[in-house]
């Protein structure tokens, strides 16, 4: 088969690119006219008896002329091979492109922080820029170009400008985001589909890490059977010891002043070997601790404690530092808290002057915060509880607790519905334990939202179920989503703690009206316990039976305590090991008018709050740098308040998993792939997928090796030549002598000796 080519003629994969040398071909015929003119004629010779012809050897005369036959083939060969060299052979790939047009080329260098990486003391992002520079040197003037990194929103078009490209490629580092790898590929896709070159190349320079090339075939395959070429520098072969700290957090709950706590360091051994190292714990500036890590496997993790307390309330920093390996970005991780003195909760009951011990609250007040018989503090609990009735509740102002709890409350209007409402869509939490004096319609009605016609309760409550002074049947708990926020601190002893509680009396509800995932924990026959609704910003939690003893032993059990500290953290948001967040992630803040962020670099930001649906949010998106950041809020009833989170780089980043080589078949497969393991190699690599594979060196090797094989075939059929006319006539005499003589002795006498001879 054969195609025309602007730059050549392309026959079987070979591209000729002078092929106006193969008129010289005509040149093969000369040694064939020469040797047919020249061509030795057979000699007549005559003999006295046709006898005396077989005593010539047949044999000489064919070897003389296959001789000649094959130094005609030399000849002719070494013509063939001289043209043929001089027009150029070269030897292309099915998908390449012709080779001496211009050159569209987009160069893609992978720049995460997992280049950072030293090897030689040598980082990998230095590697890549020279190997970036050495693809750069295989363009010419009348070539395009454009330098992408995997980290940034990919821009720019291909251009002559090499300059400008230069300097992308000389101000190119890591960064601490995630790449971004298959939106680079896409835009070069797309850049590289509106070029008319002849050549059209992507260069990528990566470590081949395997969660880097997510979507990227998909991306390719826009290009199939397109001609482009990507030219892979692979520098991620050799695995370097490395540790990452990859977690940090401190136990579930708010954090006191003074008060003794432990913060959870979780290092990962991202290399191949077995590897230990030193941690130090900052707060604030200032070092806190030291500890050994003993050896990790690789790919496992471990976690080691430091013992902290903060003095001062409000916003608190600290970082983690390991000792320094072949990757340090990932050695360090950021952590922020926010000391507080106190949550206030405020608990509606329908009697709070009752006895203590018989009022609805008892057991809630005792779970918020233990006392002794002295009314001191049994245990340094962070909740305030303030126990109001159902009148009180109207006049209080609810923007000041953290959460609210109805505990058996029956009278509830309408009035307090909408006040729950404006307070939930605001951020707030509200908990609701069932009661005796619950009238489900009532209820139901009080937290119907009539704007959006929908309830705020996770379900409409129904009818009573169970007999507290007969019971027919007792319903235990059962925990239905054990990784839910609520109750993921208690995964792996929830079952033993829900699972012992007896309940005797409680309120079904209406599951045709229940939101998906709604119900959290379940009663033994499958009926919902507890359940949340998030309205607004807000959340509500509703359990389905009492606070109080009458119908449960719940309040009595061991479970209760935690359950009631977890639920008022969760509605609160008080969640001191999650105020760590992923570079590029975005933060949100609820129910705020104004937010004003300061960056670790002292950069400043102010955002306006949009509307979602939770209501008045601040969304803060500039988080690009790792470190603590801090913020000032100003909520829409004008009071302010200061925080403070963290931001970290994706320990997923650290992995030095590769992408297996099945996987890069079948990543590449819509083009066509030249794989480079060497940077000094890069530019021949191109130049030689570009032109193809030179064979022209071959045939002048080849054209050598003829011409001395002609030299000596040569000499030997010239000397045969000379000395034919001799040698053979005198070979030819020799045998007819000895023949003579063979007859004579045979002879009986000498007359037939004679006549034989």
């Amino acid at each position: 088969m054969r195609m025309p080519c602007p730059y050549g003629i392309i026959m079987f994969g070979i591209t000729l690119l002078n092929p106006v040398f193969l008129a010289g071909l005509v040149t093969v015929a000369i040694p064939i006219i020469v040797h047919l003119i020249q061509m030795r004629r057979s000699r007549i010779v005559d003999f006295p008896s046709l006898r005396l012809l077989r005593l010539i050897d047949m044999k000489l005369s064919r070897r003389e002329k296959l001789k000649d036959i094959i130094l005609l083939i030399v000849r002719c060969s070494i013509l063939f091979f001289l043209v043929l060299g001089l027009a150029q052979p070269v030897f292309k790939a099915p998908k390449g492109t012709g080779g001496r047009g211009a050159t569209s080329m987009v160069i893609i260098v992978e720049n995460s922080f997992s280049m950072d990486t030293r090897e030689a003391n040598i980082s990998r992002i230095d590697t890549a820029r020279n190997a970036a520079r050495n693809a750069f040197e295989s363009l010419g003037p009348a070539d395009s170009v454009l330098v992408l990194n995997a980290t940034e929103e990919p821009k720019g078009k291909i251009l002559r400008n090499h300059a400008l490209a230069g300097n992308t490629l000389e101000s190119l580092r890591t960064s601490p985001r995630p790449s971004r790898l298959s939106g680079a590929i896409e835009h070069a896709v797309k850049e590289l589909l509106a070029s008319t070159t002849v050549n059209r190349e992507i260069v990528l320079v990566t470590d081949m890490q395997a969660a880097d090339f997510g979507g990227v075939r998909e991306k390719l395959a826009k290009v199939q059977e397109k001609g482009v070429r990507v030219i892979l520098v692979d520098l991620g072969r050799q695995e370097t010891p490395n540790l990452a700290v990859t977690g940090v957090s401190f136990p579930r709950g708010a954090i006191m002043p003074d008060q003794e706590t432990v913060l959870a360091v979780t290092v990962r051994n991202m290399g191949a070997d077995p590897t230990g190292t030193t941690a130090s714990c900052f707060r604030g500036g200032e070092k806190c601790g030291e500890t050994a890590v003993a050896a990790i496997d690789p790919g496992e993790t471990t976690t080691i404690q430091f013992p902290m307390k903060f003095q001062k309330i409000g916003p608190a920093q600290g970082r983690v530092v390991l000792a320094a390996d072949s990757l340090e970005t990932d050695n360090t991780r950021y952590f922020a808290v926010n000391v507080v003195k106190e949550i206030p909760v405020l608990i509606v009951d329908e009697n709070p002057t009752a006895v203590p011990h018989e009022a609805e609250s008892f057991y809630l007040r005792r779970a918020l915060r233990p006392l002794t018989a002295l009314g001191e503090a049994l245990l340094l609990s962070p909740i305030k509880p303030k126990v109001v009735s159902p009148d009180a509740f109207g006049r209080t102002d609810v923007d000041k607790y953290a959460a609210v709890i109805f505990t058996g409350v029956g009278r509830i209007n309408r009035a307090h519905g909408d006040k729950l409402r404006r307070y939930l869509e605001s951020g707030g939490g509200v908990l609701i334990f069932a009661g005796e004096r619950i009238n489900p319609k009532q209820f139901n009605f009080a937290f119907y939202d009539r704007a959006s016609r929908t309830s705020m309760l996770p379900a409409e409550i129904r009818e009573v179920e169970g007999d507290v002074e007969r019971p027919k049947e007792i319903w235990n708990l059962r925990v239905r989503q054990p990784g839910h926020p609520l109750l993921a601190p208690l995964r792996g002893v929830s079952d033993s703690l829900f699972g012992p509680v007896q309940v005797y009396r409680r309120f079904s509800v209406d599951l045709s009206t229940m939101a998906p995932g709604a119900s959290l924990i379940d009663y033994s026959d499958g009926k919902p316990a507890v359940l949340e609704k998030r309205v607004g910003a807000g959340r509500l939690i509703l359990v389905t039976t009492s606070a109080y003893s009458s119908w449960t032993d719940f309040p009595l059990r061991a479970a209760f305590i935690p359950f009631t500290h977890l639920a008022i953290y969760h509605m609160a948001r008080i969640e001191s090991g999650a105020l760590s967040h992923i570079v590029d992630s975005a933060v949100i803040f609820r129910n705020i008018a104004r937010l004003d962020v300061t960056s670790p670099d002292g950069q400043k930001t102010s955002v306006e709050a949009e509307t979602s649906s939770h209501g008045r949010d601040g969304f803060f998106r500039s988080t690009g740098l790792p470190g603590v950041y801090k913020a000032l809020l100003e909520r829409p009833d004008g009071s302010k308040s200061e925080e403070a989170f963290s931001v970290n780089v994706n320990p997923d980043e650290s992995s030095q998993t590769r992408l297996p080589e099945d996987e890069v078949a079948d990543v590449f497969e819509p083009v066509q792939l030249v794989r480079v393991d060497e940077v000094d190699r890069v530019k021949s690599a191109i130049l030689t997928a570009r032109r193809g594979t030179k064979l022209w060196d071959l045939c002048f090797y080849l054209v050598i090796l003829l011409l001395i094989a002609e030299s000596i075939l040569a000499n030997r059929v010239f000397h045969r030549e000379t000395r034919t006319g001799i040698e053979a006539d005198t070979a030819d005499v020799r045998k007819i002598e000895a023949a003579r003589q063979r007859a004579r002795s045979a002879s009986a006498s000498p007359q037939e000796a004679e006549v034989a001879s």
